[in-house]
């Protein structure tokens, strides 16, 4: 049996390397094999190590764990720290317990939480192992069939960095999270919106998504009382029509109950959740994630983690 060892941090100077593994080893043409800018921007620190864990026989990469934390796009969040995984696998012809190894070591880590999303059948069983709780991301979605008036203001687009946040802040992010995520996104251009008649002034970031046949505004992550999704419905597809956008929709899992105000996706009727390329048939999101502190009811969305990345620029 081969020795487990401490997994390896790595550093920008090996980008070459751990392209070749992500080709050989994952996918081949995969994205972030071929696109240093949108690898370094999910992975490079301004240290210049990147936020990836390996494990080595000599001189060779035989497992890659790559993480997103919140702190990474804002330091301050650093003292209740969550983190996601973004791309775990293993040289194909190597046992899996390195990169379970490089899991373990991330989780001893000081993280609130750590989750991943849209995790296979296999994976699902090492997390469960792991005591991880795994639960599925419900689709929600609404066709926009609603008349639209623009003599009244009803939205502010956010361009700025110090907005100001809800204080029902239901999955712990920051303005400066939302801004250097969002806002200053090189990849595709979000829409980071409040509503003027919004009390509880929650924060939605959406994107327009064009598939064949339709056109769908994405919501793709939220700040606030989980109510303001269901509350501001009309205003969220009047901002649909006014992109010229058919469908309004988004994703979104918790540890209690949701009761939304939208249709919810089945095998007979559902929107694409994959779009580049379009994978049109019924799926569903896995997230896994495990709590180290107590904290409140955490809801995730489409934008955690990964993935919200581009698969083809």
């Amino acid at each position: 049996m081969q020795k487990l060892m401490s997994s390896n941090r790595e550093t920008s100077h090996n980008y070459q390397k751990l392209s070749e593994f992500i080709n050989n080893h994952w996918k081949a043409n995969h994205i972030l094999s071929k696109n240093k800018n949108l690898f370094d921007s999910i992975y490079l620190n301004k240290n210049n190590s990147f936020n990836i864990l390996t494990q080595y026989e000599k001189e060779n990469i035989i497992s890659f764990l790559g993480y997103i934390p919140h702190s990474f796009y804002d330091k301050s969040l650093v003292t209740n720290d969550i983190c996601y995984i973004a791309l775990w696998f293993k040289h194909k012809k190597i046992n899996g317990s390195f990169a379970i190894k490089s899991l373990i070591e991330l989780m001893q880590e000081n993280w609130s939480m750590i989750a991943s999303i849209g995790i296979n059948d296999n994976v699902k069983k090492i997390y469960q192992k792991l005591n991880f709780k795994v639960i599925s991301m419900e689709h929600y979605f609404e066709k926009v069939d609603i008349s639209l008036s623009l003599k009244n203001k009803f939205f502010l687009e956010i361009r700025k960095s110090n907005f100001d946040i809800p204080s029902d802040n239901i999955n712990y992010k920051s303005n400066k999270f939302i801004y250097n995520k969002y806002i200053v996104n090189k990849f595709y251009n979000y829409h980071v919106i409040k509503f003027d008649e919004d009390l509880k002034n929650s924060i939605f970031v959406l994107r327009k998504i064009s598939t064949p046949g339709k056109s769908i505004m994405r919501m793709i992550d939220f700040i606030g009382d989980i109510e303001s999704i269901n509350i501001q419905k009309n205003n969220l597809l009047k901002f649909s029509k006014l992109h010229n956008c058919d469908h309004f929709d988004f994703f979104i899992a918790g540890e209690n109950e949701l009761k939304m105000k939208y249709i919810k996706t089945d095998e007979r009727n559902f929107l694409p959740i994959y779009t580049e390329p379009v994978i049109n048939k019924y799926s569903k999101i896995n997230v896994a994630f495990k709590k180290f502190k107590e904290n409140k009811n955490i809801y995730f969305f489409k934008g955690d983690g990964d993935q919200d990345r581009p698969n083809k620029i």
